[in-house]
């Protein structure tokens, strides 16, 4: 349920689109219950016209994803859901609006894989050019409401989260002054795979699965992140049923995904980093595409000597 507004008199929603800005795939690893496939095969058959993937602190299915949606002529919006290693439960879906953007994403799923430093409040204002960012954290949305520029930063209004939850959240959207965006952070298709998304949780936690419950902790002592049966992909219909109380909030993912243009343009070549000649031993006038090709064929070609002989 959700929270309804502090107006007696909310204004009626028609018939309008809803668009999943927060949808997980099997690429959540140990969580994520529902290969991309099937999850766009669903949201086609629901009639939705875009829909964003944003799995767990990664990117790995986004290619794959993109081509399903070219088959069944969806809008693909690139997104991920980071979250912060040192602080438990504190995340937020961040988009790619345009091809600077999906830099950024990439640049920020990279840190977070790989910096052992990397802290969310304070790394994403830097690389948020370009994206869209939602977050159902009331910390995070009043730190950022400091960063970043008003149509960047959204509240997630999750619609099946507890209603104080809600409650907190949307008191802080409106004192920092930021709109919110309606999300159901679906992790499977449909309900039944909810056992699915059980299972692995308790293979990813180390756990039986009667321990994994609601309030439960995970293997670092954290919440663990099980979702209700409820996180499932909805129809446009129900999505707008959930948020009949808060319209705004599925407008908001409407103007959300008409930005979120961003789409893969398969070069002819592979795009190689820019390489410093000076490095290689080469001038900037000998360091043409073809040459960068060789040099790179030549680094394999010693990688593969030395590990293999």
């Amino acid at each position: 349920m959700i929270a309804p507004r502090t107006s007696r008199n909310p204004r009626r929603l028609g018939s309008v689109d809803f668009v999943h800005l927060n949808a997980h795939s099997a690429y959540s690893l140990l969580a994520g219950a529902c290969p991309v496939e099937a999850l766009v095969a669903r949201a086609s058959a629901h009639g939705h016209r875009a829909l964003a993937l944003t799995d767990t602190d990664a990117g790995y299915g986004l290619p794959l994803f993109q081509a399903c949606c070219d088959t069944v002529e969806l809008q693909a919006i690139h997104g991920a859901e980071l979250h912060d290693p040192n602080q438990p439960g504190e995340r937020a879906v961040v988009l790619a609006e345009d091809a600077r953007g999906y830099r950024n994403l990439c640049r920020l799923i990279t840190r977070r894989r790989l910096d052992p430093r990397f802290s969310l409040i304070d790394d994403l204002p830097h690389e948020a050019k370009g994206l869209v960012v939602l977050t159902p954290s009331p910390t995070l949305l009043r730190q950022w409401a400091e960063d970043l520029p008003q149509d960047a930063l959204f509240a997630e209004l999750v619609a099946h989260a507890k209603e104080p939850t809600q409650r907190t959240l949307l008191e802080t959207a409106e004192a920092v002054d930021r709109p919110i965006a309606g999300s159901h952070r679906v992790f499977f298709d449909v309900k039944k795979n909810h056992a699915v998304h059980r299972l692995l949780l308790a293979i990813g936690h180390l756990k039986f699965l009667r321990d994994v419950r609601p309030g439960a902790l995970d293997r670092h002592g954290g919440p663990l992140d099980l979702l209700p049966p409820e996180a499932r992909l909805l129809t446009p219909a129900e999505a707008v049923r959930a948020f009949r109380e808060r319209p705004e909030a599925v407008h908001a993912t409407l103007a959300i995904a008409e930005r979120c243009t961003y789409r893969f343009d398969k070069p002819e070549r592979p795009r190689l980093p820019a390489l410093d000649p000076e490095m290689l031993g080469e001038t900037a006038a000998t360091m043409t595409e073809d040459a960068t090709y060789a040099r790179l064929a030549a680094l394999c070609l010693e990688g593969v000597k030395r590990r293999y002989g």
